[in-house]
């Protein structure tokens, strides 16, 4: 399960954690005030929420997708998964010359981590928002895509 900042900062965001229903496994991550104001991401299990609601009532958690979870949200179907990969195999062609690593010989997958470092969350977070919403991440926030 990726508990990234990235991962978080990606999670953050009313499309993912409006229609979301809280059940067990749930995983979710909120910033407490440290020492001298620092600020530490911290994460906590449903289940822990559930045995003492009033200690953490006051967090504002945000709900981390588990990579099920999330291809429940894209409606994974034979067609789907397909959709998937050429989505995937087309983010590679769009790399600059320099970093594309893809080959026809050599299965797509075998590639990512030569350009992307983050997680199967991430990538599969990355499609959902794209599919459903048309919305591309830029590095800090999700934007509108133009394409």
């Amino acid at each position: 399960m990726d508990r990234s900042e990235t991962y978080v900062k990606m999670s953050d965001n009313p499309d993912i954690q409006e229609d979301h229903t809280d059940s067990e496994g749930d995983l979710y991550a909120y910033y407490f005030n440290g020492r001298d104001n620092y600020r530490e991401l911290e994460f906590i299990r449903y289940s822990s929420y559930q045995q003492n609601p009033k200690h953490y009532s006051h967090l504002q958690a945000i709900w981390l997708p588990r990579q099920d979870q999330l291809q429940e949200m894209v409606g994974f179907t034979g067609q789907n998964c397909g959709w998937f990969y050429h989505w995937v195999s087309s983010e590679i062609y769009d790399l600059p010359d320099d970093k594309q690593n893809y080959r026809f010989k050599d299965h797509w997958y075998r590639h990512i981590p030569d350009y992307f470092n983050g997680s199967m969350e991430q990538l599969l977070l990355a499609f959902l928002m794209k599919e459903k919403y048309n919305k591309v991440w830029e590095g800090e926030i999700w934007q509108i895509s133009l394409s």
